[in-house]
């Protein structure tokens, strides 16, 4: 549209909420009910400082070392980033110049913040074990693996294989293995995504139902946990604001449709611009 605006409205740290949701841990409930930074909650789990001090210390211009500070959550993001995708303590200290001492340090003590969260992971190897059954792999010379199934409870199915062994494990005459770090993300990472694609098809229809606010809006595309539209000025808040009630009912169409509670709030923000690349934050009063 001429007069119009590129409208973004983007869940808020997707695959913690997932998780959160998934593992049922109260603790990381309440930090996202809180709207816990959790890049600093884990900076000041590696310095042992007050999370308010590393809110503070990282995210004021103003404050001591600030310059430090920052960089120390940045490095935070990337541990956060590559935890989601379940990588172990030695590949993180190779991707954030931590010591595995210290990432392994990180770990424990999230893991005894957020204890659900291991749980949940044994949760799923678990079911990936015992379902296990042998598959002969023509890539690898005919050579026989497993296959294991993990059913989400929306009812997806994840399948996953087994790959060969590391030698230390082949020494103990166990010669395939499945990935923890493929079971740790996928199921976060696939059930997320299902959830925002659920959501979709709601959106779809009110814009339907609003004939796309007469002609003044068009849903254009969607990236995981993003939701892009083309809309006109004079209905940018109307449509936010719409957007925004409907992909934050997450819970709601989770109870409705899969009879399970869900106690984690989705939130989602937005941002308006010309285009993707210049945009700036939207506030959206109360739907």
């Amino acid at each position: 549209y001429p007069s119009g605006k590129m409208l973004e409205l983007d869940y808020n740290q997707l695959e913690i909420v997932g998780q959160a949701w998934l593992s049922g841990d109260e603790n990381l409930t309440q930090d996202i009910k809180n709207a816990v930074d959790m890049h600093c909650r884990r900076v000041s789990t590696k310095f042992g400082i007050s999370y308010e001090d590393a809110v503070y210390w990282c995210k004021d211009e103003s404050a001591p070392e600030h310059h430090l500070w920052k960089n120390r959550r940045t490095g935070a993001k990337a541990f956060s980033f590559q935890r989601a995708f379940g990588a172990g303590a030695t590949k993180i200290a190779e991707g954030t110049g931590m010591s595995v001492q210290e990432v392994q340090d990180m770990i424990l003590a999230e893991e005894a913040l957020y204890p659900r969260i291991p749980e949940y992971n044994a949760k799923v190897a678990k079911a990936v074990q015992d379902t296990a059954y042998p598959f002969r792999d023509p890539n690898m010379g005919g050579r026989v693996f497993r296959k294991g199934v993990y059913i989400a409870p929306t009812g997806t199915r994840y399948t996953f294989r087994s790959w060969d062994a590391p030698d230390y494990l082949k020494k103990r005459g166990i010669q395939d293995t499945f990935k923890s770090t493929e079971m740790k993300n996928y199921p976060v990472q696939g059930t997320s995504g299902e959830l925002v694609q659920l959501v979709l098809g709601k959106l779809f229809r009110m814009f339907l139902q609003k004939n796309n606010y007469g002609g003044k809006a068009v849903l254009v595309n969607t990236v995981h946990d993003c939701v892009w539209a083309d809309v006109s000025q004079e209905v940018l808040l109307e449509v936010a604001q719409d957007m925004k009630r409907v992909m934050e009912s997450i819970p709601e169409y989770i109870q409705e449709t899969y009879n399970l509670p869900c106690h984690v709030p989705f939130r989602v923000q937005a941002e308006a611009g010309d285009n993707l690349y210049n945009k700036e934050h939207l506030t959206i009063g109360a739907s």
